[in-house]
Parts: structure tokens; C-alpha cells; sequence
């Protein structure tokens, strides 16, 4: 068998394991390489999981719409409603539900993405002292608020991670690799297939062809998704009740 085809095969076997790697992550590698943080007060892993997170684990499994978005933000207000931190005013034919605070707690006593929705009502009231539109605490207002919820949905998702619920992101290590055994396999097999059909003209125009679907295959794994708790927490909500729309 020709050397160069044997390097094809082998490269396709470590980028396949790698993948497989990396696709089969588990919570318990989740921050390796970084420094262990003592978390918040409240959010100790035992105790039934918040209705958040669980809408959060229910949009990493599918394809989530901006519908599903808001109602992530929907639950987390009604969390906090529930433990009497903000009050809520029924929408009516004139205006829409209206949220305000109640007590305001120290940021350390609240769960980072509580924290973070108390003090995104905090900045969309200003000095109005005024409740303030449940419409206006979604993103698509202005640049600032899109990165308010990206930083958002980071915090709930860490919280599903700390919990054992979803996988972490992919670190720098496996996605390098990943992506570092991809160009070598698709040069590998460029080259195979160039030597071959004896034209060397070919193999810039196959290693490109070969890189998107490698690139694919690469995003593919690196997606963050529900471990085996989180699935057989969805499982069972799925089998007592359908989650509740936004």
C-alpha cells in the first residue's frame, strides 16, 4: 500500500477519535485547566432543578428560536417573582406585563444569572423608579442588550454545567487538535488522490473540498449538549408534562 495512503488512513482514524473525543465530553472535564471558583450561595447543585435551566437544557438539545430565547428570560423573571424579589404586573389591553423590584439582595446571594436580570431591570429603570416593560428586558433592542443576554445565556449555562446537566464548551486543547488533524487529513488525502490520478494540479482544489466538510465535522462535535443527567431529566419532564410554552 503506497505511504501516502496509509498517512490518509491514519490521519482519518485520529480525526475521527478526536472527534469522538470531544463530542463525548463529560461534565467532569468541564474547567480542567481553570482555577476551581467557589459558587454563589444559591446555587447549590442540590434541590430540584430551576425551571431555567431546564428550558436552557430542552434549547441545547434543538434548534432554538427567538421564541424559545424569551422564554428562558420569562422563567428566570417568574423565579425571581416566586422568591419575592420582583413583582409583576398582569399585562392588560393597555400595556404589557410591567416588572419592578421588590427587595434587592446582594448580587453574591443570588445565583450569577439572577444577578444578572435584577441588574438589567435595575439599568433599564434608571432614576424613573418607574416597573418597567417585561418586553424591554429582551435582546434586539440595541447593541449593548445583545451582549447583555449573550453574557446571559453564559451564566445559565454555566449553572446546567456546574450541575452536571450539559456538556461545557469545548476547550482550546480539543478544538486545536481537532481542527489541526482535519487540515492534516485533508491534505493526507489530497495528496493520495493527486499522486493517483497523477495530477498534482488537483490537490489544492481537493484540499479545499476536503476542509469544508471537516469544518463540519469539527462544529459538529464541539456543539454543546445535554449530558446523560440532563437527557434523563428531559426524559422525565417530557414524559410527566411537555414544557410550557413562553
Amino acid at each position: 500500500m503506497p505511504t501516502d495512503v496509509v498517512l490518509a488512513i491514519g490521519s482519518a482514524v485520529l480525526w475521527l477519535g478526536t472527534l469522538v473525543w470531544t463530542r463525548r465530553r463529560g461534565p467532569r472535564t468541564a474547567r480542567a485547566f481553570e482555577i476551581p471558583r467557589l459558587p454563589p450561595v444559591a446555587a447549590a447543585d442540590d434541590g430540584p432543578v430551576p425551571e431555567p435551566i431546564r428550558l436552557a437544557l430542552w434549547n441545547a438539545q434543538r434548534h432554538k428560536s427567538q421564541r424559545d430565547e424569551a422564554a428562558v428570560l420569562n422563567a428566570v423573571v417568574l423565579e425571581l417573582a416566586d422568591a419575592g424579589l420582583l413583582h409583576i404586573e398582569p399585562a392588560d389591553s393597555q400595556r404589557p406585563a410591567m416588572v419592578s423590584p421588590r427587595v434587592l439582595p446582594h448580587a453574591s446571594q443570588l445565583p450569577p444569572y439572577q444577578a444578572s436580570v435584577v441588574a438589567r431591570l435595575l439599568h433599564r429603570r434608571g432614576v424613573s423608579r418607574q416597573p418597567v416593560p417585561l418586553t424591554a428586558l429582551q435582546p434586539g433592542e440595541d447593541d449593548k442588550a445583545d451582549r447583555w443576554y449573550k453574557d446571559f445565556t453564559r451564566q445559565i449555562r454555566e449553572a446546567a454545567t456546574d450541575r452536571g446537566l450539559l456538556q461545557p464548551p469545548v476547550n482550546v486543547l480539543r478544538l486545536g487538535l481537532a481542527v489541526i488533524l482535519g487540515f492534516l487529513l485533508s491534505d493526507a488525502a489530497a495528496t493520495a488522490i493527486a499522486d493517483h490520478a497523477h495530477t498534482h494540479t488537483l490537490k489544492a482544489v481537493l484540499f479545499l473540498v476536503f476542509c469544508a466538510p471537516m469544518l463540519v465535522g469539527v462544529g459538529w462535535a464541539c456543539r454543546v449538549r445535554p449530558t446523560a443527567a440532563g437527557r434523563e431529566l428531559l426524559a422525565g419532564a417530557t414524559e410527566s408534562a411537555p414544557p410550557p410554552p413562553p
